[in-house]
């Protein structure tokens, strides 16, 4: 459901660095970290220059455990995979590999494409913080690599930025890193809503929208409490969108460092998108 959202964020994102003239190339290609702090995310980006404008960040998003990455090859100018792909992350010095599910989305209609890796594993950025470059592949298929210095400093500065939205929002992070487990839905977010829960009136003027809501699990994991953090941009979207968590979801319970049953609270994003005409 949130595709067009998404896609607009990465626009937002890289439109400003991809768009920039170079006036001159230095000798040696030069290259930084920057940290975003978004209403509703947190995404740290480098970018390197070259003979072209590389870039490559990693986005936050609370209530989402798994980060994303996104690369941007500005040499590419063709898709060269529909679909979603197999991602391999080669981690250098180390040689350690992880994987995640890519595909390639295009920002505009003249700008480089983008690859977006998600479902990245729980260790991606400790193994990310240790590395000096990353290559990524699928099969045999080479489709970026970059020398990533400092790493270790900039995944600091993402979870520090991540750790201060979350207290913004009510939410303890040294808290929620102290339990043994973090409630896990029973099934997937996304099967909790349907296309009938889409109201009639704003689904017809065509209007989309992501909210981000604070939600408190109980130890029976149902969700009790619902407020919205991040409105949606209209108010019955945000209703329907607490309505529905409480109603339906079902989670298995946080556990304490001794295994127990406990209430926490915790950030969930929805987003509302209709059909494309």
């Amino acid at each position: 459901m949130i595709s067009r959202l998404r896609l607009r964020a990465l626009f937002l994102f890289f439109s400003m660095i991809l768009s920039a003239r170079v006036v001159a190339q230095p000798a040696q290609p030069a290259s930084v970290w920057n940290i975003d702090y978004g209403e509703r995310r947190c995404a740290l980006l480098r970018q390197v220059r070259g003979d072209a404008l590389a870039a490559l960040s990693l986005r936050m998003i609370p209530g989402n455990e798994s980060p994303e990455l996104h690369f941007v090859d500005p040499a590419r100018t063709r898709q060269p995979f529909a679909g979603v792909l197999l991602v391999e992350i080669i981690f250098t010095p180390s040689g350690e590999t992880l994987r995640g599910r890519g595909s390639y989305t295009r920002l505009d209609s003249r700008g480089p494409w983008v690859l977006e890796v998600n479902e990245l594993p729980p260790q991606f950025l400790d193994r990310f913080a240790e590395a000096s470059a990353i290559a990524l592949r699928t099969g045999s298929r080479r489709l970026g690599q970059m020398a990533i210095p400092q790493a270790s400093a900039a995944v600091r500065a993402l979870r520090q930025c991540n750790d201060a939205l979350l207290r913004n929002w009510g939410v303890d992070p040294d808290a929620r890193a102290a339990l043994q487990r973090q409630p896990e839905i029973i099934g997937r977010w996304s099967d909790l809503f349907s296309g009938g829960d889409y109201p009639e009136d704003v689904a017809r003027r065509g209007i989309s929208g992501m909210a981000t809501v604070r939600i408190t699990v109980g130890t029976d994991g149902r969700i009790s409490d619902c407020a919205v953090l991040v409105s949606s941009g209209n108010d019955l979207l945000d209703r329907v969108t607490c309505r529905v968590l409480r109603e339906r979801a079902h989670l298995r319970p946080a556990l304490d460092r001794e295994g127990r049953p406990v209430a926490v609270t915790m950030i969930q994003n929805v987003g509302w998108a209709t059909p494309p005409h």
